[in-house]
Parts: C-alpha cells; sequence; structure tokens
C-alpha cells in the first residue's frame, strides 16, 4: 500500500537534499506552500503534474518517490476498493497513471458502482486508463441521473461508437424535454 508519510518524508528529503524551502519547491510548481506541507505530512497527494514536476525537479523516478512495487499497488488497490471513504481526498487521476490497466478498470468500476465517484473526479482525465466497457458502464449510470454533473463531452474519443450513439440519443431526447 501507499504510505502517505513515506512517500511526504521522501518529497521532504529531496526539497532539503536541493537546499529548497517549501516555499522555494511551491513557487517551483506553482502551487501553496500549504500544499507542499500537506504533502510532506502525508495528508495529500500530488497531482500527476505535479508528479512529473517533481521527479524531473528531483532528477527521480516515480517509483523512487512513491516508495512503490507491484505488490503495494496491489494493496493499495485493495484498501481503497474495500473502504472508498478513507480515501475521499484522493485524486484518481493522480494514481491512475501509476495502477496496471486491469487495476485502474477495477478501482473506476467500484467506485461507479458504490456511487463514489466524487464530483471533482475529472471523469475526462481519466478515460485514457479505462476501456470502453467501463465507460459504457459510466454513460448508462449518467442516462439513469447519477453523475450529472460530469461534462460527458469530454468522453466522446474514448468512447465506442455504440455507447456514444446512446449517449448522443439521450441527450437528445433529454433536451427535447
Amino acid at each position: 500500500m501507499i504510505d502517505f508519510i513515506a512517500v511526504g518524508k521522501k518529497i521532504t528529503h529531496y526539497r532539503k537534499q536541493l537546499r529548497m524551502t517549501q516555499d522555494d519547491l511551491a513557487d517551483k510548481l506553482s502551487i501553496t506552500r500549504q500544499l507542499v506541507s500537506k504533502w510532506e505530512l502525508g495528508l495529500g497527494f500530488p497531482t500527476i503534474d505535479a508528479w512529473l514536476d517533481l521527479a524531473k525537479l528531483f532528477n527521480t523516478s516515480f517509483e523512487e518517490l512513491l516508495c512503490l512495487d507491484e505488490e503495494d499497488l496491489d494493496e493499495f488497490v485493495d484498501a481503497l476498493i474495500s473502504n472508498p471513504d478513507n480515501f475521499n481526498d484522493l485524486s484518481l487521476s493522480s494514481i491512475m497513471p501509476f495502477l496496471s490497466n486491469e487495476q485502474a478498470e477495477k478501482v473506476f468500476l467500484t467506485l461507479l458502482e458504490k456511487g463514489k465517484l466524487g464530483k471533482t473526479t475529472s471523469i475526462s482525465s481519466i478515460a485514457p486508463f479505462l476501456s470502453e466497457e467501463a465507460l459504457d458502464k459510466f454513460v448508462d449510470y449518467y442516462i439513469k441521473g447519477q453523475y450529472q454533473h460530469v461534462n460527458v463531452n469530454s468522453l466522446y474519443p474514448f468512447m465506442d461508437s455504440k455507447t456514444v450513439k446512446k449517449l448522443f440519443i439521450y441527450l437528445l431526447n433529454k433536451k427535447d424535454q
């Protein structure tokens, strides 16, 4: 499982190695010092863009920064699936690139079925990690009235033609009502 405190210590270690303050790192990443502090305390998790910037700045790999191996990812996925409420502040777009296709699909479908895809979840940013079948299931939930806050237009490039047609007909009918 991802040890957020260990990850925070790793970020602190690399930041101090470069003789940077939290303010310096925040300025480099165009974020707030408070966000850097949250990461370093293990209370928050960087987005994928921030991970890319951190790895480049610290001249290291994602795996090194995240203290991860495949077994850790499996444990993390299992923990997330069994109790998603413990991960309310976690951005799916920040973890999807580190998961296998199978793990990404499992996480997404579980959260979808449990109604745990929050309003802050950017489906379009995680769509590249999902199968057309998973997106078809998402559209089914959308048509049933869930996740209406999502801008489904951004998902078209990732859907198969059958799903696009189903969604298009739904949206046309909805507009006519």
